[in-house]
């Protein structure tokens, strides 16, 4: 009856854990969707920017046209960038719509166009600043805890069949009250003791423990693998924060030079060195290294979160 209620109680305990996986698994995902919309967001202000700085070189071009300085060539490859960037510029509304949409979804609440999530994606730590030795934090994994519940109730299931195989001992007490004729009453106490030993299946008995033996055995090493695999599994989160911080730094020197390599030409256009051809590609180039910046920016982000995620920590 003992281990019977552990075993429940261990039943009971095992739920907990499945629902705080299940819950780890939502809070990510639901991560996953907020930094898209965010980065999404990011991308907007950059195409806006680059929109503006091409509003302001389409006059300027247009101005040297009718001062018949610059060629009507020149004017249409404005327009022609300026529409591309509104075409970019509708797919990424679009695409935060739908995104912002499906986030609603995900997370059981209404749908509103007027919704705004104004976070930015500032990177705040350093993979430095994360790192935990695995050793340190298994214990608090909900699937290291599995593990180790699984063989516990291994361990008890072994409990209850070698209970059946157990001798039962009763012993008790009885006392018996007497009257005879003279009204005198006559008190008889008598203790007794009884044991049952199941004899009957004694030769069944040895195989069905030698099975249970063995079944926690194999718990024991299931219990021992798995437990190298969560810890592959640490490091392998642990190693894809270093490569992505890696990624972040590079795109933000990439992104650097191609702004310094973009004012460079802007000088240059303006001092007549290079054609407006050089300026549009530079401008080009600069845009498309901030869209890289913020994908590496996001990239790291989830992948601190999913490093916190594994080695046992709230995120």
């Amino acid at each position: 009856i003992f281990n019977g209620n552990r075993l429940a109680s261990l039943s009971r305990d095992v739920n907990i854990l499945l629902q705080k996986q299940v819950r780890d698994e939502v809070l990510i995902k639901t991560e996953e969707k907020y930094w898209q919309i965010i980065s999404l967001n990011d991308k907007i202000t950059t195409i806006n920017r680059y929109a503006e700085f091409l509003d302001k070189l389409l006059k300027k071009v247009e101005d040297s046209f009718n001062a018949g300085i610059s060629l009507k060539n020149d004017v249409l490859k404005v327009r022609q960038k300026k529409t591309e960037v509104e075409l970019n510029k509708s797919k990424l509304e679009n695409a935060i719509q739908l995104a912002t949409m499906a986030f609603c979804q995900y997370i059981g609440i209404s749908y509103d166009g007027s919704i705004v999530l104004t976070d930015r994606l500032v990177m705040q730590t350093r993979p430095e600043d994360i790192y935990v030795n695995n050793s340190d934090v298994i214990a608090n994994r909900a699937e290291y805890q599995l593990l180790k519940k699984s063989l516990e109730a291994e361990e008890l299931k072994t409990r209850l069949k070698l209970g059946e195989y157990m001798p039962l001992v009763g012993v008790g007490i009885m006392s018996l009250y007497t009257q005879f004729d003279n009204n005198k009453w006559n008190d008889n106490k008598m203790a007794y003791f009884s044991a049952t030993v199941p004899i009957s299946d004694w030769w069944g008995a040895s195989y069905s423990l030698k099975e249970r033996d063995i079944r926690e055995k194999i718990e024991k090493n299931n219990k021992g693998d798995k437990t190298g695999l969560l810890n592959l599994q640490m490091e392998k989160a642990w190693k894809d924060v270093e490569d992505a911080y890696k990624q972040l730094s590079l795109s933000g020197m990439y992104r650097d030079q191609a702004e310094e390599n973009f004012n460079i030409s802007m000088d240059s256009y303006n001092n007549g060195i290079v054609d407006l051809s050089d300026l549009l590609e530079a401008e080009a180039i600069f845009q498309q290294s901030e869209s890289q910046l913020i994908d590496a920016k996001v990239n790291y982000r989830l992948n601190e979160i999913r490093y916190l995620q594994v080695t046992g920590r709230d995120f």
